[in-house]
């Protein structure tokens, strides 16, 4: 078989492409998550899940917030800001401006969908930054992922996969080339061998050599003079 048709052959093989195709898939969802999560941080934004619905329908339950420091006299009535509340555990809260006091430093916010303002307005000092935007409920995948469960499922299994596609596919090459590398020698032997043995006629002397049909030829001779003249009575006798 040549290489062409080797070739052919394992491109059409319906396994191997469907390893390949679920190999290919899974790279792509693994860049696909990583690529909002690792990006944004080396351009220097800050990631945040939102765990409650305090500002839906803006920001839905779950979503994975992007915040940038700026300056606090860049903040503006009606930014989105992320700043660490009054409470004892330091939470983070992300809501609107809804009143830049200058003169007093600090900023009255609440959340769109809360009734009345928050209790303990933000202070400069506590204001982490500016939502500069958001994605819809990945933060839950963000979450997820940093649980042993969510880590294994969607990291470390699509890796394993890939790793156990790929090397299947280079045993298989592997098996081709060397099956392919034995068929090519053992073609060369035999056109060697050919080569270096000679024919019946090229054996024999010169001078000796058979016409073709001697032996037939001498089959339908007839019976030589010598042998008609013992075989013929003798009548003088």
């Amino acid at each position: 078989m040549s290489r062409a048709d080797q070739s052919h052959r394992r491109r059409k093989n319906p396994l191997a492409a469907v390893f390949r195709a679920v190999g290919i898939i899974l790279l792509i969802a693994i860049i696909a998550i990583c690529v909002p999560l690792i990006v944004p941080k080396t351009m220097g934004y800050q990631l945040y899940t939102v765990v409650s619905g305090s500002m839906e329908p803006a920001v839905p339950t779950g979503s994975l917030v992007y915040i940038k420091y700026v300056e606090p006299g860049d903040i503006e009535t009606g930014d989105i800001i992320a700043f660490y509340g009054s409470d004892a555990q330091g939470s983070i809260i992300t809501h609107r401006v809804v009143s830049n006091s200058n003169a007093m430093g600090e900023f009255i916010t609440k959340g769109d969908a809360n009734e009345d303002r928050d209790d303990a307005a933000a202070v400069p000092t506590n204001v982490i930054g500016r939502v500069i935007f958001h994605i819809p409920y990945l933060g839950y995948l963000l979450n997820f992922m940093k649980t042993r469960n969510g880590f294994f499922f969607l990291l470390l299994l699509p890796c394993m996969i890939i790793l156990f596609v790929e090397s299947i596919s280079l045993l298989k090459n592997f098996w081709a080339y060397q099956d392919e590398k034995k068929a090519l020698k053992e073609g060369k032997s035999e056109n060697a061998s050919d080569e270096q043995a000679p024919s019946e006629q090229e054996a024999l002397p010169d001078g000796l050599q058979k016409e073709p049909g001697d032996a037939e030829m001498l089959n339908f001779e007839g019976p030589t003079e010598e042998t008609s003249e013992q075989q013929r009575p003798e009548a003088q006798e």
